[in-house]
């Protein structure tokens, strides 16, 4: 008799118990090594990155800037056929200089800064025009090519404007049906029409995910400047232009709807660019 009134007292507790309602769990974020998951998905970019490592790059642009600075010569880049020049796009020839002008719904709203941002070592917006980034290049009809940064503005070491890949379905590629996307950034070498480049050592963004510079296509009669990704297959995509208000940061992407439903708290809005010329 004893047992079952102790076999019943049991039941009871358990039964009571579970007529509370459960403690939800705690929902506080979780960091991974791509971003911060949280309950509506996850960042684009860590919020707490790594501290850039100096040591990793060369502090200077030139020899004699190494000099001056009481540091070793840049280590020689070797001249391979993927690193030479395409048809007109020698040094001097036809060459166009100017600052990149942001346009939102085709109307003027700032430009490109020239100063990096120190956090991730990419580029952002500045509605000051004196504080624009100023470019040269070489127009090669619809050819993409490469710009270069002006010696005033350019990362000690980095004098080209890149892109670097972020993520997406595909490793290095940008596609037009998921949310793929990648960040401007700068290089230390050039990297002609063809499929990224995976090093973490040739841009400032310190990432080994696929470095391109050859992005730019600029028409004369508009100013207009367009970017165009070649992906692993050689096949170029023509890129949507973003500003990505949470980072500070210009993305170049395939699909604006699926990344702001992958990312729908970070503020991005498609922008366009136009040169101004000098």
């Amino acid at each position: 008799m004893r047992s079952n009134l102790y076999l019943i007292t049991i039941l009871s507790l358990i039964t009571l118990c579970l007529g509370f309602p459960q403690h939800k769990r705690d929902s506080t974020p979780t960091s991974t090594s791509e971003g911060l998951i949280e309950d509506n998905g996850k960042w684009s970019l860590p919020l707490n990155p790594p501290r850039l490592d100096k040591r990793l790059f060369p502090q200077c642009s030139t020899n004699a800037e190494c000099f001056r600075k009481g540091l070793p010569p840049l280590k020689p880049v070797t001249k391979t056929k993927r690193n030479t020049l395409q048809p007109r796009q020698s040094a001097g020839a036809n060459t166009v200089t100017g600052i990149i002008q942001v346009l939102v719904n085709g109307s003027p709203s700032s430009y490109v800064s020239g100063a990096v941002n120190t956090t991730y070592g990419g580029y952002g917006l500045t509605t000051n025009q004196a504080d624009a980034m100023s470019v040269s290049f070489t127009p090669n009809g619809n050819t993409p090519v490469t710009f270069t940064l002006s010696a005033a503005q350019r990362p000690a070491g980095f004098p080209y404007l890149a892109s670097v890949y972020g993520g997406g379905g595909s490793a290095m590629n940008i596609q037009t049906t998921d949310y793929s996307y990648t960040f401007l950034t700068a290089a230390n070498v050039v990297i002609p029409v063809g499929p990224a480049q995976a090093s973490a050592s040739n841009n400032r963004f310190n990432r080994a995910t696929g470095t391109e510079t050859s992005l730019f296509i600029y028409n004369p009669t508009t100013r207009a400047i367009t970017v165009q990704w070649t992906n692993t297959n050689n096949a170029g995509v023509a890129a949507t232009i973003i500003y990505d208000a949470k980072f500070a940061l210009f993305y170049f992407i395939g699909n604006f709807a699926a990344f702001q439903k992958n990312y729908p708290n970070e503020g991005e809005y498609v922008v366009t660019w136009r040169l101004i010329p000098q």
